[in-house]
């Protein structure tokens, strides 16, 4: 039993402000207040650190999902333009002018290849790529004699075609032309 006569100290008496918190500890209302925030600071912590281990699964995951993309995408432009780099589609024959040519030349310090023949194109990838660079730009290529303008293409007139490639080489070290024969019934004016 507990003596509560003025001179024993055991027991400390509950005062009017305080509140008995366990095993009848008294603790002034700041203390408790203190206690209850502590306890909310841990459970959002804790809250927060299963939000942050899931959002590094959530990027590892991403991270992953973009490698694959990025491999995909190699694999899908490397495959394009190897079929790219041998041919273009079929185009039609001009009645007259150019019906076919044979480039060689030197793009990037590499030597390159191209010839129209039979309505398509078959060019060696570096030469490819530089000639779409011109494509893309919208480039337009002057022909002096006669005069005429084309834009840079790789599927239009083999003028055009021949023209484009051309411009695309650092430095041409041949070039063979084949020609369609005039057409005897052409009137020219004069």
């Amino acid at each position: 039993m507990t003596d509560n006569s003025p001179g024993n100290s055991s027991v400390i008496e509950p005062r009017r402000h305080d509140v008995i918190v366990a095993d009848g500890v008294s603790a002034s209302p700041e203390l408790v207040r203190l206690r209850e925030q502590a306890v909310a600071a841990a459970a959002a912590a804790t809250l927060l650190d299963q939000r942050r281990r899931a959002a590094i699964r959530r990027s590892q995951s991403l991270e992953a999902a973009s490698i694959r993309l990025r491999t995909s995408a190699r694999t899908t432009f490397a495959r394009n333009r190897l079929v790219r780099s041998h041919q273009t589609p079929r185009t039609a024959q001009p009645e007259h002018g150019l019906a076919g040519f044979r480039l060689e030349g030197v793009v990037d310090g590499e030597t390159v290849v191209a010839s129209w023949s039979e309505g398509r194109l078959h060019c060696d990838p570096g030469l490819y790529d530089r000639a779409l660079f011109l494509v893309d730009l919208g480039e337009r290529l002057i022909y002096t004699n006669p005069p005429r303008e084309f834009v840079a293409t790789l599927d239009g007139p083999p003028i055009a075609v021949a023209l484009t490639l051309l411009r695309s080489c650092d430095r041409i070290t041949g070039f063979v032309a084949q020609l369609t024969p005039p057409d005897p019934n052409r009137v020219t004016p004069a």
